[in-house]
């Protein structure tokens, strides 16, 4: 966007991870991080009619400062609270993202904020046509009124590469790989039950992220635990967030995923782009994403024996891996272009 002539400016409200904040700048990004309007977002919902009132003047002044032409909510709760007034702003479009996977959506009850929302009008995207139909139906919206732009593969810069976090020896070992924080959603237990079912001997696990909330690190502790308690220390790795994700994927066989919904998945895309076969549950999110070939392998969404059994199968047969990490490979690269989604996103700002 700044080749284009765009000034992006990047604001934070609730957590300062430096190191992304200062690369951020590095590449000329404007960056800033308020964690006082962070603190009101979170306690809104506490505030009496007058705090609110006074929020919204606040919140809205702090908009109009950056003098926005596109604002870009990222997380649910900004979204909502930023699309309710975005109009009293001077912004001539502001995005309304749809990043999640369903599984039975139903329409929900709108609040007076999520009325607002609506009247306000936003330009609603999301990165899924199973996202889209399922917002359509959650928020009562013309399914017209959605734009499908799915998640873009970049190619990393291979050039930077950190060293494994932990010391792990990975010779003439199968490695199955899962990129994700450890959000409920992801349910690494129904991967763990799997693993132990298998009774591999010739495979390793890399399990890559954390997450900062206090769910996920109660999640990433029962998961240490259930290791522990069933003697797969030797097997299965937790290495937490890591700079070192395209080494890892480098070193990898099989990229795993067993989230219970998604969108448009990025490690499924990263996995794809790394030139692995996915292993994931056959939800929609996954069969979007991927080729006819890697469909086959996917497994029933509660059916732990089934998953434990296509471990099992692939770490047997590597010609497979191989064939279909290459197909994956070509698929990403020609689906999924960011050049496409540059594209699709400049269409909508320069339509305004």
């Amino acid at each position: 966007m700044r080749e284009r002539g765009f000034t992006v400016s990047i604001v934070g409200f609730h957590t300062k991870d430096e190191s992304y904040l200062s690369l951020l700048k590095k590449i000329g990004f404007d960056v800033r991080f308020s964690p006082e309007i962070g603190e009101r977002l979170t306690r809104y919902d506490s505030y009496s009619v007058v705090e609110k009132c006074v929020f919204w003047f606040d919140y809205i002044r702090f908009l109009k400062s950056f003098k926005p032409s596109v604002i870009a909510p990222y997380t649910q709760r900004i979204d909502d609270l930023t699309n309710a007034v975005w109009r009293f702003t001077g912004a001539k479009l502001s995005f309304s993202f749809e990043r999640g996977g369903y599984l039975h959506p139903k329409r929900e009850k709108l609040n007076w904020l999520r009325r607002l929302k609506k009247l306000s009008q936003p330009t609603y995207v999301a990165n899924s046509n199973h996202g889209a139909l399922a917002l359509a139906k959650i928020r009562n919206i013309p399914i017209r009124k959605i734009h499908v732009i799915p998640n873009a593969y970049v190619i990393p810069d291979l050039s930077v590469s950190d060293h494994l976090p932990v010391e792990v020896d990975l010779s003439d070992k199968v490695v199955f790989i899962m990129l994700a924080n450890f959000f409920d959603q992801k349910d690494h237990t129904f991967l763990l039950k799997a693993w132990q079912m298998s009774n591999m001997t010739e495979s390793l696990l890399l399990l890559v992220g954390g997450g900062g909330t206090d769910k996920c690190r109660q999640n990433y502790h029962e998961a240490q635990e259930f290791v522990k308690n069933n003697g797969l220390d030797d097997q299965v790795f937790f290495l937490g967030a890591t700079g070192a994700t395209q080494h890892l994927l480098s070193i990898a066989s099989i990229g795993l995923l067993t989230s219970r919904t998604e969108g448009c998945p990025n490690a499924v895309l990263e996995y794809m782009g790394a030139g692995l076969p996915v292993l994931a549950r056959d939800i929609p999110g996954i069969r979007e994403v991927l080729p006819e070939e890697n469909k086959v392998i996917l497994t029933g969404f509660d059916d732990i024996r089934g998953l434990a059994r296509q471990m099992c199968f692939l770490e047997k047969n590597k010609a497979l891996r191989i064939r279909l990490g290459e197909v994956n490979r070509q698929h990403v690269m020609a689906e999924f272009r960011p050049e496409e989604m540059f594209n699709a996103y400049n269409k909508l700002i320069s339509a305004r």
